[in-house]
């Protein structure tokens, strides 16, 4: 009898416990919002979670990991910026230019496709947006900036105007799903 009673226990406990839940690869995406995420598009890339996104070069390559066609990537530093603004007051705390390979290479010395710059803050980097943006109107002919921006809390990605609407839009897809928008 203790040996009946002892077996209907642990079948009782067996049934309990394994109704208790899904998969662990069900929790853990119960748990993550991103991998949730649908992208609309199923050729739009998304990026994975990925850890804290702090320099340029690290969303660069977020975004590059997210299937996005960046080739090279320039790292700036204070004394290689051509703006000159890098660790200045209130400009930006790094910066990137990469190269889109889908795009015909330069005979500039600067990499053609894209632009990402990191600020220390909200209000840093909405004045650099809004200073860079009174450049963006087409009748300014060839001294205006002829690109697509797109701004986080912190940082702004740029992508150059000859990447056709449908890949910038991919470029802006991830971009949003990197900084939670």
């Amino acid at each position: 009898m203790k040996k009946m009673i002892a077996l209907i226990l642990a079948i009782l406990m067996i049934a309990t416990l394994s109704g208790c839940g899904g998969s662990t690869e069900e929790a853990a995406k119960q748990s993550d919002p991103q991998e949730l995420a649908i992208s609309p598009d199923p050729e739009t890339p998304s990026p994975a979670p990925s850890a804290k996104l702090e320099t340029a070069e690290d969303y660069a390559n977020a975004l590059k990991d997210a299937g996005l066609p960046i080739g090279k990537i320039e790292v700036w530093t204070a004394e290689t910026d051509p703006n000159a603004k890098l660790g200045r007051p209130n400009e930006y705390t790094s910066k990137i230019d990469f190269e889109d390979t889908t795009l015909e290479k330069s005979d500039t010395e600067y990499l053609t496709g894209g632009t990402i710059e990191v600020f220390a803050t909200k209000d840093n980097c909405q004045s650099r947006y809004e200073y860079l943006e009174q450049f963006t109107d087409p009748s300014l002919g060839v001294i205006g900036l002829n690109q697509y921006m797109y701004k986080g809390d912190t940082v702004i990605l740029r992508v150059s105007y000859d990447v056709v609407p449908d890949e910038a839009a991919k470029y802006e897809t991830a971009f949003n799903a990197l900084i939670g928008g």
